[in-house]
């Protein structure tokens, strides 16, 4: 299909004015002050080019290099004032480590109020070399962490973030196609059945692996997290999607958490499991497996104090312990502290204590890493 350069002008346009507020905008962050440097000297290039006078393949590539820039514009548009919490990202990007390693570093987590869900889409862009001939070069690449603003400092909720992180590793990786090839092969399977909800219907395997994209996805984000938080997910969908039935784009919420239950009892004999497992293995040389470190069993939290942890894998331990508090142990917060039955703490009271005390608990542990990297 042809582009009209008319519709170029009109993008570039929208960017223009755009970028006229945004080009003033201040980084503290190195990585993403020379990723704004940079796109200014995009945006010069583009500024010179004649969209009328180009072959179409020239402005499809020059599409392309406008979508980025747009893509940019908005991953960075809220990051001027970074008032989600650094010390959950910081987990985030623990997790992220295990997986892509030091290429981790290479990733600038940038965020933003919304629904949650991670944005990739530049992380996973493919036409750089466009660029690059230009002269223009971005070493680092920007993913979007979305979260509710309501829920800024709730890190119990906040457990769906993990889940988010799994679309990422299984975008980056491609894991779908191999796993739903499986799905194909034992497609008479009951198991099969009936986690994939009609899937005997489909005889052409094309139209299966159209059909069960998003399930496979769902599936695996969800075993992405388990791996780091244990049942937190579990009991976060178990609220937020309590009835949810199978449909085109989510398994039912029942069996999403039936996989997770099965995954941290490790059965892998489990025909699902075993799938997963093997495209994992196969594809990223890596395994889904139990990913945190157990915390000493003590009363720090029912005393306000935060953990002390040693080792990053503890970091998501966190999670797991803020959420087995929250639904069986709050009144140890009365027990521990000696606090009269008439001064007994509101819920309201405790749900912040305990996200304080996760929240402090990941942030000594950053204070002391970065002491040891300063000072070792």
């Amino acid at each position: 299909m042809k582009i009209d350069p008319r519709l170029l002008e009109l993008h570039f346009s929208e960017i223009s004015n755009e970028w006229a507020t945004a080009s003033l905008n201040c980084y503290s962050n190195a990585k993403k002050l020379h990723y704004h440097e940079q796109l200014g000297r995009l945006y010069g290039v583009l500024a010179q080019l004649d969209f009328h006078v180009l072959s179409d393949a020239e402005r499809k590539e020059v599409k392309g290099m406008l979508d980025f820039f747009t893509a940019s514009l908005t991953y960075l548009k809220n990051s001027t004032i970074n008032t989600v919490p650094y010390e959950l990202i910081y987990a985030l990007r623990c997790a992220m480590k295990d997986w892509i390693g030091k290429d981790a570093e290479n990733y600038i987590l940038v965020t933003s109020y919304a629904d949650y869900c991670i944005l990739y889409t530049l992380a996973l862009f493919q036409d750089y070399q466009c660029m690059e001939f230009l002269g223009i070069k971005f070493p680092s690449r920007l993913i979007q962490i979305c979260l509710p603003k309501a829920n800024e400092k709730n890190y119990l909720s906040n457990v769906a973030l993990y889940h988010e992180l799994g679309h990422f590793i299984a975008e980056k990786y491609y894991i779908y196609p191999l796993v739903a090839f499986s799905l194909w092969s034992n497609r008479g399977d009951e198991t099969v059945r009936y986690f994939f909800w009609e899937i005997e219907k489909y005889e052409v395997k094309e139209l299966l692996f159209a059909r069960f994209r998003d399930y496979i996805m769902e599936y695996f984000a969800d075993l992405f997290a388990a791996q780091y938080i244990g049942r937190s997910l579990i009991h976060y969908l178990e609220y937020v999607a309590c009835d949810g039935e199978d449909n085109q784009t989510h398994p039912a919420t029942q069996k999403r958490c039936e996989l997770m239950e099965v995954f941290l009892k490790g059965d892998e004999s489990h025909a699902i499991i075993r799938f997963f497992q093997s495209a994992t293995r196969l594809i990223t040389g890596c395994s889904l497996e139990k990913r945190n470190m157990d915390l000493p069993a003590s009363a720090d939290f029912y005393r306000l104090l935060p953990y002390c942890i040693t080792d990053e894998r503890q970091l998501h331990s966190l999670f797991q312990i803020g959420w087995d508090i929250w639904l069986h142990h709050t009144d140890e917060f009365e027990r521990e502290n000696q606090i009269p039955e008439q001064y007994k703490l509101k819920p309201q009271q405790k749900f912040n204590m305990l996200n304080n005390l996760i929240e402090k608990s990941i942030n000594n542990y950053i204070v002391i890493q970065n002491w040891k990297e300063t000072h070792e």
